[in-house]
């Protein structure tokens, strides 16, 4: 992978582990993160491409597999890097771990209300774009992902 694989990969890892919050099920997804981004890396359209018929994702062919939201968030994070590396002082594989744990240690860059909700609308549009999710489970999910990021720490209820 190259450098800028690896820092979508940093980013989409983050997503991942934000969205466990609301979906459960992204427990198991995690332990097979690195298997499924090197699928990714590979060919990224065929990483997304669902059939129809049991194949989803990466073609594995297993049941459910298009449930699988770990290309969706490297198709994601590759967008977010994009806009964010203009935008963010020493955007870095660090700086995205240490930018979207939670909480955000206050020595790193912290995201703007607008960064963050540019990175909301990405996931959200990509969990719609690349599953078959409804509209309020991506907007959950997506919420999920950004949290406090919106409102602020300072102004979460």
């Amino acid at each position: 992978m190259t450098e800028d694989d690896l820092l979508v990969a940093e980013v989409a890892k983050a997503l991942l582990e934000r969205a466990a919050d609301a979906e459960p099920a992204v427990t198991a997804e995690r332990r097979a993160f690195d298997v499924l981004s090197e699928a990714y890396f590979a060919d990224p359209k065929r990483a997304l491409a669902g059939n129809g018929n049991g194949g989803g994702y990466l073609k594995f062919g297993l049941p459910g597999i298009e449930e699988l939201l770990t290309p969706v968030f490297l198709a994601a994070g590759a967008e977010v890097v994009k806009y964010l590396s203009g935008r963010v002082e020493g955007f870095s594989r660090k700086t995205v771990r240490r930018i979207l744990s939670r909480p955000a240690p206050r020595e790193v860059p912290q995201l703007t209300v607008e960064q963050w909700a540019y990175v909301r609308t990405v996931v959200e549009n990509s969990l719609m774009q690349h599953t078959k999710m409804s509209p309020q489970r991506a907007e959950t999910i997506a919420s999920a992902v950004v949290g406090d990021g919106i409102a602020g720490p300072d102004r979460a209820a």
